[in-house]
């Protein structure tokens, strides 16, 4: 699992490309700030599938004005400029975008939104909101997806046989990849949004959840509690010399993430299969 860290590090963060077309026909209009870009590999596949959008299939829009890649590391945003994925590479936290209101018609926010810790998706999709003219899409892991336990306790263990502190650059970079938070579709319909699970294999029952809204009907008060890590964000003035601890206190208190506190996973399970349109039995 350091290995995969060690990738991740050096080229960004690569989500299943997958799920970009079924994504793409939810955006509308033609300028689209992608948060959360990691390596850009969804921006790629937006400026050479555009005819996958719904921009192109309903709207007639050939080509994008501008595509707008926002991300907050470095080496994320050094990537795609390397390659010239976007018109216009931003480094930006996405708490705090550094767009105009109303500067794009669509938000798009692509498996990024588990990263953060959940006292600040509110803020990050309130930005989502107040940055897009028209529509948000966001994608992120199904709940009972968000976190993958066998990997957690991995990286655990190799803490522990790790030979050199971990400086503060170094947990950064492997505490922005671990899944923090997790979001119910009953509370992003609340908030105004519509649905639909995204399936790589038909033996899965959904990989991940696209949501999308018009801004305008999205009522984030609506979205409730966000549940996921109790290990609150760390602050940037924090001085300590070693994170080792740091880091294995928030990977250990992933694998608590209560996802049952608020909705059963299996009333979860049960929305799914009606958006899927197949009838799920809650088991009992």
């Amino acid at each position: 699992m350091l290995t995969y860290r060690e990738r991740m590090r050096t080229m960004g963060v690569t989500s299943p490309p997958e799920i970009g077309p079924a994504a793409f026909r939810r955006i509308v209009g033609s300028s689209v700030a992608d948060v959360g870009c990691g390596s850009g590999v969804f921006g790629f596949m937006l400026r050479s599938a555009w005819y996958l959008t719904g921009a192109w299939i309903d709207e007639g829009i050939a080509k994008p004005d501008r595509l707008i890649g926002v991300d907050f590391s470095p080496v994320a945003i050094a990537n795609v400029k390397r390659h010239a994925i976007y018109d216009d590479p931003r480094l930006a936290d996405a708490t705090r975008l550094p767009l105009s209101d109303g500067e794009v018609d669509t938000a798009l926010s692509m498996e990024n939104i588990e990263h953060l810790f959940p006292a600040e998706i509110p803020g990050a999709l309130a930005e989502l909101c107040r940055v897009s003219r028209r529509r948000v899409v966001v994608t992120t892991p199904a709940p009972w997806r968000v976190i993958h336990h066998p990997w957690v306790r991995v990286e655990l263990a190799s803490i522990d046989t790790a030979n050199a502190p971990m400086a503060r650059t170094e947990f950064l970079v492997r505490s922005g990849q671990v899944h923090k938070s997790v979001l119910f579709p009953h509370q992003m319909r609340a908030a105004g949004f519509e649905f639909r699970t995204f399936m790589r294999s038909p033996m899965i029952t959904a990989d991940s959840i696209i949501y999308w809204a018009d801004v305008d009907a999205i009522r984030l008060d609506r979205l409730g509690e966000v549940l996921g890590t109790s290990v609150s964000a760390y602050p940037e003035h924090d001085s300590r010399p070693h994170w080792d601890e740091a880091y294995r206190e928030l990977l250990a208190s992933t694998l608590d993430i209560p996802l049952s506190r608020r909705q059963p996973i299996r009333t979860t399970l049960a929305e799914v299969g009606r958006a899927l349109k197949v009838a799920v039995r809650p088991h009992t």
